[in-house]
């Protein structure tokens, strides 16, 4: 029989071996590292309460090292990461959504950081994941609007958000992205601004609604009313340096006295990012303020620890004084690296300046053969180039190039160019880039109606336009601006009674806009009904027509008012 003593002994290496097996055990099944991962999220989450941010980072930090595949110890870092931090809660986002794919509220918020930071392709993997699990739901039919209007293709956002009203006529998202649509594609109404002053309302969605408005205003010339807006846009917290920079841009036009104070506040809001400032030195010189540009060099900290980015800035100064040897001198030599596209475009823009077409032509090659080797390169320089007036014909004609090299590229190059065409009232480049948004997008029917509208005005392809101007009608009778296109298809067919029916079908408050009045006018005249086409035409300004729809109303004997 043991003795007390042996038997303390064998109790002894009992419970040692069974702690080593244990241990062994936890270490071997990854218990061990579980258990630590879950001490430093609960240090990191009792920190942040305490609101110890630093110390509460450092822990959730040390349970990542420890599992980076732990979904708690991702979101307890996401949660405790400064809200300035976008890029790096991005990424946790993105981790998130790897791991724990069910998580539909970090799915959304995910989409939604995408797209404000530009990264559309994460938003668009977002919506593809989401439609596979979910099917139409109305979140999926939310991000299909939210995407097409952050690339700027506001036909193809109209189109995803009149879809995600049909399943839920109050959706703030759907009705937001609705009103921006017609303010971009220039068929908003008064009911357009009374709807995005509602939204503003909405804490969700009142930064996008106040820019609508603030748009909308610029849109028609309202500088005052554009100013209040952007005053109110700067007020929110989530207002960005563009908001900031437009509303630089329309005060100082309002009151130029302000001018430097306007560039502290600017300044201030760039920091240290070299786009900002560079963003800066554009609006300088486009203000015709480009001597300003050398004295705030000289007085900016931020731009002394960053050469580079003081001598891009320095390019914008010389441009401004249209100082063409020394920008030439500035660019001459050395390699840029990554951004050699833009020391060689830099150089064609001095060649230009100095009116050496050989020597532009040259560095212009150069420039473009370098930067279309890489998307993400080539809209650097479409960047760049698009605020030199110098170089707009080659602005255009690299839009074009790029638009050819796949969708993700004519997503922001056609609605650039529609931009541009609209902008001069040049209906043939209108109707060129329609179609080629109509063969990019062929589910889009805004850009085949786009197509049709501006083939009709100019007469070109006729029967083609005819034909596509009564299928959208057909499938469409209820849209008013696939009613506009289907009347003047009726209108040039000579058949004015029926183009006034199609017309006077719409809903009375829909048939005053103001982009349905000329085509409602010219009906009237036509079915010889010459007051009320007259009363109808006093609607119409001439400045908001192209000259094609000036030389119709001239054809009817229906002159607008200037």
């Amino acid at each position: 029989m043991l003795s007390n003593q042996a038997k303390r002994i064998l109790l002894v290496v009992g419970v040692v071996v069974v702690v080593a097996v244990g241990a062994f055990v936890a270490v071997q099944t990854g218990l061990w590292t579980k258990w630590r991962v879950h001490r430093y999220v609960s240090r990191a989450e009792a920190l942040a309460r305490s609101g110890a941010g630093e110390a509460a980072r450092a822990a959730a930090m040390r349970a990542l090292a420890l599992d980076r595949s732990s979904v708690a110890a991702t979101r307890a870092l996401l949660s405790v990461l400064p809200e300035r931090n976008l890029e790096s809660v991005l990424l946790l986002r993105v981790r998130i959504a790897d791991l724990d794919p069910g998580d539909r509220e970090n799915m959304r918020q995910l989409a939604q950081l995408a797209i404000a930071l530009g990264r559309i392709e994460i938003a668009e993997k977002v919506e593809r994941d989401l439609k596979q699990a979910l099917g139409e739901a109305p979140e999926v039919l939310e991000l299909r609007a939210r995407i097409p209007a952050a690339r700027g293709d506001f036909p193809v956002a109209e189109e995803a958000a009149r879809a995600l009203l049909e399943r839920d006529r109050a959706n703030v998202v759907g009705r937001l992205i609705l009103a921006l649509a017609q303010v971009f594609n220039g068929t908003a109404t008064a009911a357009t601004e009374q709807e995005l002053t509602a939204l503003a309302t909405d804490k969700s969605v009142r930064l996008e609604a106040l820019r609508g408005l603030r748009d909308a205003a610029l849109r028609r010339k309202d500088e005052p009313r554009a100013l209040e807006m952007a005053e109110a846009i700067i007020a929110e917290k989530r207002a960005n340096f563009p908001d900031w920079l437009v509303r630089a841009q329309l005060a100082a036009q309002a009151q130029p006295e302000r001018a430097e104070a306007l560039l502290a506040e600017l300044t201030t809001q760039a920091g240290a990012d070299p786009h900002a400032l560079g963003r800066i030195a554009v609006w300088l010189r486009q203000s015709g303020l480009g001597d300003r540009i050398e004295p705030w060099i000289a007085g900016n900290e931020a731009l002394r620890r960053d050469p580079f980015t003081e001598k891009l800035i320095r390019a914008e100064a010389y441009s401004a004084q249209a100082a063409w040897e020394k920008l030439d001198a500035l660019v001459a030599e050395g390699s840029w690296r990554e951004l050699e596209f833009l020391r060689l475009a830099l150089q064609a823009r001095a060649a230009r300046g100095r009116r050496d077409e050989a020597a532009f032509g040259k560095a212009w090659r150069a420039a473009t053969i370098v930067a279309l080797a890489d998307g993400k390169t080539t809209r650097l320089l479409a960047e760049a180039v698009r605020t030199w007036p110098e170089c707009g014909v080659e602005y255009e004609e690299l839009l074009w190039r790029v638009s050819k090299t796949g969708l993700q590229h004519s997503a922001w190059t056609l609605p650039e160019l529609f931009r541009r065409a609209a902008g001069r009232k040049d209906a043939r480049m209108l109707r060129q880039v329609s179609e080629a948004m109509a063969k990019a997008y062929p589910a889009s029917e805004a850009a085949k109606n786009n197509f049709a509208f501006y083939s009709l005005l100019l007469g070109a392809t006729p029967d083609r336009a005819h034909r596509l101007a009564e299928e959208l009608y057909a499938a469409h009778p209820g849209d008013a601006t696939i009613t506009s296109t289907y009347a003047l298809s009726l209108l040039r067919r000579g058949r004015a009674g029926e183009a006034l029916t199609a017309l006077e079908k719409l809903p009375a408050e829909v048939l005053q806009r103001a982009d349905l009045a000329l085509y409602h006018a010219l009906a009237l005249a036509g079915t010889k009904a010459p007051e009320k086409a007259q009363a109808r035409v006093a609607q119409v300004v001439a400045a908001d027509l192209l000259p094609e729809e000036l030389e119709l109303l001239r054809e009817a004997g229906l002159p607008p008012k200037p």
